[in-house]
């Protein structure tokens, strides 16, 4: 069974830790280019005693390769990353153990990905990749599900 941490906890603040493009050759206006995403999110343990109860930190890491249409990987057209932490605080129910927040930290994602997202585009677009629009939310059921109505 999936908890759902969004109930329970809100997000106090982030930090930005590293934010990194890098464009390996230029990209011609109307050319195509796929981008591969990457999002992790890792809780991190509490780092002493004197932490607040029910607050609990998120290390948060997208890395994002552009490749050609053919999609080879020596081909690399540009490379982004976006490190940050974000903290939590639990806002009710009954104080959750860190082992109990780590094993549940993916229900925090869905809200993650558009604070990098805000990040990354931008940047993108300084490089002159405007053509790349990352998704701005991340699908958490079955894909096949997608073009299906009810």
């Amino acid at each position: 069974m999936t908890y759902s941490l969004l109930q329970h906890f809100a997000l106090s603040t982030t930090q930005l830790i590293k934010l990194h493009a890098e464009l390996f050759r230029p990209v011609h206006g109307n050319e195509q280019v796929q981008a591969r995403v990457e999002l992790n999110v890792t809780a991190q343990p509490p780092a002493d005693a004197l932490q607040i109860p029910g607050s609990y930190v998120v290390a948060v890491r997208l890395t994002c390769v552009g490749l050609p249409m053919s999609g080879n990987e020596a081909d690399k057209i540009f490379g982004a990353e976006c490190i940050l932490n974000a903290a939590y605080q639990q806002v009710t129910g009954e104080p959750l153990l860190f082992e109990t927040f780590a094993r549940h930290q993916t229900t925090l994602t869905r809200q993650l990905f558009p604070v990098v997202h805000a990040q990354i585009q931008p940047l993108m677009h300084q490089l002159g990749l405007s053509q790349i629009r990352l998704p701005q939310d991340i699908y958490e059921g079955d894909p096949a599900e997608l073009g299906t109505r009810h």
